[in-house]
C-alpha cells in the first residue's frame, strides 16, 4: 500500500545499515507500506522528500538516506516500490536507480556528465546516414532531417551529416560551446536524467526534441531505431522479443526524461 502522508522525520525509527544499501544482499520483498514524507536536508533550501518502506527509511546503494528535491518525483519513485509484487526487481524500478545514480554521485562530478553528454553529439545516430540501399537512405532523411532542422532553428546549431562511418560528426567550436552552455545550466539531477536519454537512445539531438517538447519519448525511441526497423520491416523479427525490448526502452527513456522535467523547477 502506498501513502503519501507526510509525517515528522524526527518521529522515525531509522533501519541503519552503515555503507550498504537497504537491499544489498536481499530481493525478496519484506515490507508493506511505502510512505513520503518531507524533511530537511543540509545541501538544499528547501524542503526535501524521503521514502519509508514500512518504517524503514530508503537509502541508495552507498548507504545514504534517499531523498528528492520534489514531491512529484518522491510519488513517482514510491510507485515504483508499490508496485513490487514478491521480490524487488530492481530493473523495473528505473527512475530509482537513476535517482540513486544522481544522489551518489559527487557534485565535482558535474562537468564530467555535461563532457559525456557532449561525447555523444560526435557520434550522434540520427547524424550517421547509409549510402544505400536508397529505400533506407530515403526513411533516414524524412525521419531525421526534420530533427536535424528543429535543433538547428531552436538551438542555432548546425549539426553535422555525414554518410561516412569513419568520421565523427564534430561540431564547430562555435556550436559545441553553446551546446556545453546548455548543459551546464542543468543541476547534477537533471544531467543524470538526460545522460539516460542520450544514452538509450544514442542521441542528443533526439534528446533536446523531448525535453522541448517537439517530439514524444515513443517517437524519439522509433527514430533512434529506424535503422533496425527497416530491417525487421524487410526481412521480419520475432515480434514477442522486439516488442519487449521496445518496452523496456520506452520505460527507460520515460523515466530518464521524467527526472529531468522534474527537477527543472527545483535547481540547486
Amino acid at each position: 500500500m502506498f501513502s503519501k502522508k507526510f509525517i515528522s522525520s524526527t518521529s522515525l525509527h531509522c533501519f541503519r545499515s552503515p555503507r550498504r544499501s537497504l537491499f544489498s544482499a536481499q530481493t525478496k520483498k519484506f515490507y508493506k507500506n511505502v510512505t513520503v514524507f518531507q524533511s530537511t536536508h543540509e545541501n538544499y533550501k528547501h524542503p526535501v522528500f524521503q521514502i519509508l518502506l514500512d518504517q524503514r527509511k530508503l537509502r541508495t546503494p552507498t548507504g545514504i538516506h534517499f531523498h528528492v528535491p520534489n514531491q512529484a518525483l518522491a510519488v513517482a519513485v514510491a510507485h515504483e516500490w508499490d508496485s513490487q509484487v514478491d521480490t524487488i526487481k530492481r530493473y523495473a524500478m528505473p527512475l530509482t536507480t537513476l535517482c540513486n545514480r544522481a544522489l551518489d554521485t559527487p557534485a565535482d562530478q558535474h562537468d564530467i556528465l555535461v563532457s559525456t553528454i557532449m561525447q555523444y553529439a560526435d557520434t550522434d545516430t540520427i547524424c550517421f546516414r547509409c549510402q544505400e540501399p536508397d529505400d533506407l537512405v530515403k526513411v533516414q532523411s524524412l525521419s531525421w532531417d526534420p530533427i536535424i532542422n528543429w535543433v538547428n532553428k531552436h538551438y542555432q546549431i548546425k549539426p553535422v551529416i555525414t554518410d561516412s562511418m569513419t568520421s565523427l560528426a564534430k561540431l564547430s567550436p562555435l556550436d559545441k560551446e553553446k551546446l556545453t552552455r546548455y548543459f551546464n545550466s542543468y543541476n547534477i539531477w537533471g544531467l543524470t536524467g538526460i545522460k539516460s536519454c542520450v544514452e538509450n537512445l544514442k542521441s542528443v539531438y533526439l534528446t533536446l526534441a523531448m525535453l522541448d517538447g517537439f517530439c514524444s519519448v515513443a517517437k524519439a525511441v522509433e527514430l533512434s531505431q529506424i535503422e533496425m526497423l527497416f530491417q525487421v520491416n524487410r526481412w521480419g523479427d520475432v515480434p514477442s522479443y522486439h516488442d519487449v525490448e521496445n518496452a523496456d526502452l520506452n520505460a527507460r527513456v520515460s523515466a530518464a526524461l521524467f527526472l529531468a522535467y522534474s527537477v527543472i523547477i527545483d535547481m540547486i
